[in-house]
């Protein structure tokens, strides 16, 4: 793949991947603590008062990344990354930088909340584990939604491109198709019979 294509994936990639450490937090969460009122004091405890803004941040970032991936792929006139390719490609970035993320999301989240010796119980919580395997996951899914996107989009495109491009060989037959004409008569109202 070329230089300049690697490095605009590198958008919808990164995009993509915040957005999926932050599902994968709220569903690891709600597995370990089902139970609302538990749910917030387990978060209040662990640093996550300012999870709200980290979930507006990870949602314009998706619309800007999934922006850029249709933009990219409703442009690109070679595919650089037909759909085969794109899930390998996907897969793999989004499954590192996502687990990644969440390990250090929930590291800055415990600093943020005034845990300093919290290296060793982090990655012992349930919730740790439950969003590391929950990142792998939603790694997988979301390269199979992108895949079935871009697939989506080259579908839409190829009708156009063929008509567009598409030109009469010289020497080919044209097909007559005949073209039927209405012939309308007297077009005064007709009015039901009169009673004698």
């Amino acid at each position: 793949m070329r230089r300049a294509a690697v490095a605009r994936a590198r958008l919808w990639i990164g995009a993509v991947a915040c957005a999926g450490v932050v599902v994968s937090h709220v569903i690891a969460y709600r597995l370990v603590a089902p139970d609302a009122p538990q749910r917030a004091e387990l978060m209040g405890a662990t640093g996550h008062r300012f999870f709200p803004l980290v979930v507006a941040a990870a949602l314009v970032a998706l619309v800007i990344g999934l922006g850029d991936f249709v933009t990219e792929s409703i442009a690109v006139r070679r595919r650089v990354l037909a759909p085969g390719k794109l899930f390998s490609f996907a897969v793999v970035r989004l499954a590192a930088l996502q687990a990644t993320g969440f390990i250090v999301l929930e590291a800055l989240e415990r600093l943020a909340g005034g845990e300093h010796h919290f290296a060793t119980a982090l990655l012992t919580e349930p919730a740790t584990l439950f969003g590391l395997a929950l990142q792998l996951l939603s790694a997988l899914t979301a390269a199979l939604i992108l895949v079935a996107l871009r697939r989506f989009i080259i579908q839409i495109r190829s009708p156009r491109r063929r008509t567009a491009h598409s030109s009469v060989p010289a020497g080919s037959t044209r097909v007559w198709r005949p073209c039927l004409t209405l012939v309308a008569g007297d077009a005064a109202p007709r009015a039901p019979p009169a009673t004698v």
